[in-house]
């Protein structure tokens, strides 16, 4: 098969030349038409050509090769906050006070893409079996990677504009366990940590340094279990916690009088984005005029690690100086979903809908944080159409168009110190959406 060879070929090159990052793009927006119609609920829907990532176990399963690529445009709004604390360099008075105003964060818009492919084969030899490999890439179009790290008191959107514009690169295999009902697979996806090193010396004349940087390539696990029998199938997937760090020493060494310096050490660390533990599982069945899916995703906030950039010094006694990180009290989740898929006009389109119920897992807004994030209905739809390309070709090509609309509850925050940025209070809303078009391919 030359052209599932070519296909692989790039979908390896890609996967090794490009900066290989996790991101969450797949569970809040979705990739292809499929999987965005139905809010993720494709743990037991073999025909996907995303299993890689969704469920690794779907590999073995699959009857033919799956090629699929998805685009789509997304955005996020926030409601503004009345008469708030602000508290930074943006929003000080001459006097350097800090000052209170209206403040609206900062919306997301962004343009993105993935690419998907499944290649499954009969394993020759000892056994008599099934098995499968498969890739899941995915990211913005204008970039590679967008790392933010603010402050612990600024506002931030705990889900949006983060690491849902990353590159995701995620490789799996799969193999049959019981011949045509028990599957099980595992795979990798792929990001960077890094740290470094600088030193320089400023001088009144000649300033001069020095500078290492060190980018380690880490795993995160993802596994999955799938079992179908006749018109009922069950997924179970397993997603690792990925919370890449960045570390950078600096020293510096500024020239105070004849023959003497003042040496200043400083160190900045921040976790660039975070993803929990995810344990997701799902059941579907083959009901005639539509598959039905009930699904529930379970997630371990309660290890989460903000993105703040963390400053450590040393003063004139010699004593450490850190950043205060204020208490974040976050629990972990239960989120529901189902969805439907309805074929008509003689199995030719295909419409998806689907709903998942997603709840914050911030319990406590009123400290000096201000990170934004509020219980969230998503909903989707799609609309496929396949057909035959004809000639004596067996290939046959679905494409489709796809829009998902999220709203997030209103969150009403009260501070519990005038002190604190956002005093005296806030109301916390908004809604993001996407919308985009698919193209899948049978190989």
């Amino acid at each position: 098969m030359p052209l599932m060879r070519l296909l692989w070929a790039a979908l390896l090159i890609s996967g090794f030349y490009s900066p290989p990052l996790s991101a969450t793009q797949d569970q809040n927006y979705g990739l292809s038409a499929t999987t965005s119609g139905r809010v993720g609920s494709v743990a037991a829907e073999p025909h996907n050509p995303f299993a890689a990532l969704y469920n690794p176990a779907l590999l073995a399963a699959q009857p033919e090769s799956l090629f699929g690529f998805g685009t789509s445009a997304t955005a996020a709004r926030f409601s503004t906050f009345k008469g708030v604390r602000l508290d930074s360099a943006r929003f000080r008075t001459t006097d350097g006070a800090s000052r209170s105003g209206d403040y609206t964060p900062q919306g997301h818009s962004t343009a993105l893409w993935a690419v998907g492919m499944t290649y499954p084969f009969s394993l020759r030899g000892l056994v008599d079996r099934r098995a499968g490999l498969g890739a899941s890439l995915s990211g913005p179009f204008q970039s590679l990677r967008t790392f933010q790290s603010q402050t612990p008191y600024d506002f931030y959107s705990l889900r949006y504009g983060t690491s849902d514009t990353q590159f995701k690169g995620t490789f799996s295999a799969a193999v049959e366990i019981i011949p045509e009902r028990f599957y099980v697979g595992a795979g990798l996806s792929l990001f960077i940590s890094s740290s470094g090193n600088a030193e320089t010396t400023i001088a009144s004349e000649n300033p001069t340094g020095r500078f290492a940087l060190d980018v380690g390539l880490n795993t995160a696990a993802v596994a999955g279990a799938y079992y179908r029998a006749d018109s009922f199938q069950w997924g179970l997937v397993y997603r690792q916690e990925i919370a890449p760090q960045f570390e950078q020493r600096f020293r510096g060494s500024i020239a105070v009088g004849e023959g003497d310096a003042m040496i200043q050490p400083l160190i900045f660390r921040s976790t660039l984005y975070f993803e929990p533990h995810t344990i997701e599982t799902e059941i579907q069945s083959d009901l005639g005029p539509l598959v039905a899916s009930l699904g529930v995703s379970y997630q371990l906030w309660s290890r989460y690690r903000p993105s703040y950039l963390v400053a450590e010094t040393k003063d004139a006694r010699a004593q450490t100086l850190t950043t205060q990180e204020p208490g974040l009290r976050l629990h972990d989740t239960w989120s529901p979903r189902a969805s439907v898929e309805m074929p008509f006009w003689e199995r030719q389109f295909f419409a998806s809908l689907g709903y998942r119920y997603r709840p914050s897992p911030v319990g406590d807004y009123s400290g000096a944080g201000n990170v934004l994030d509020s219980n969230t209905h998503l909903f989707g739809v799609s609309l496929q159409n396949e057909f035959a390309v004809g000639g004596g070709s067996p290939l046959r090509v679905r494409w489709g168009i796809y829009g998902q609309y999220h709203v997030m509850e209103t969150v009403r925050v009260h501070k519990a110190s005038a002190d604190y940025i956002g005093a005296p209070g806030y109301e916390f809303g908004g809604h993001a959406y996407a919308y985009g078009l698919s193209l899948q391919a049978n190989l």
